[in-house]
């Protein structure tokens, strides 16, 4: 199974390549304007175009801190526009191909952003969770691709997740100072 996997876009839609499934790990939403209503405007137009464009047999995408539109805390009750090319998880599964996803935008806590939450709650949240073959997160576990100015910005509750559940790929973004 080929798949590609995007994080923190930031409005940046770029050519995906024949996949079978695209994963997209959140901060899709341009930084420019973090105004829900902007936000659905551009979903509805710009994204709404690109996800079209992605030859995959499945997108799947979750959101990121800077994709307030789907954070009931942030988006001021503006909705996210409906009928989206993508299998939007939050905190949600889906099975595809014999592989189970699970995808949350849940992160580390971090200067009151959207789906910040502290390691005791992501530890109590996360503790019933089934199995699943891929992991779909904003944010990284402590100690892979999370060094922030020297110093590491993930999550111990997803480290200590994963591995208990031993997934076969985890996908994550969110620290720009990091990645591959």
């Amino acid at each position: 199974m080929k798949i590609i996997a995007l994080s923190d876009m930031h409005g940046h839609l770029p050519r995906v390549p024949q996949c079978d499934v695209c994963l997209i790990a959140g901060d899709s939403c341009p930084v420019s304007s973090h105004k829900p209503e902007y936000q659905a405007r551009w979903l509805d137009t710009e994204f709404r175009e690109w996800l079209q464009t992605i030859p995959s047999k499945l997108t799947i995408g979750i959101a990121g801190n800077h994709d307030l539109i789907f954070s009931s805390d942030h988006n001021n009750g503006v909705s996210v526009p409906d009928g989206l090319r993508w299998e939007f998880l939050q905190d949600s599964g889906i099975e595809f191909d014999g592989l189970k996803f699970w995808g949350t935008p849940y992160q580390a806590e971090f200067n009151g952003w959207p789906f910040m939450r502290s390691t005791e709650w992501l530890q109590e949240h996360w503790a019933n969770l089934p199995a699943m073959d891929v992991w779909l997160s904003h944010g990284p576990p402590l100690g892979y691709l999370d060094d922030v100015d020297g110093a590491p910005a993930g999550m111990i509750a997803l480290r200590e997740k994963l591995e208990l559940m031993q997934p076969q790929l985890c996908v994550t973004g969110h620290i720009h100072e990091n990645f591959g």
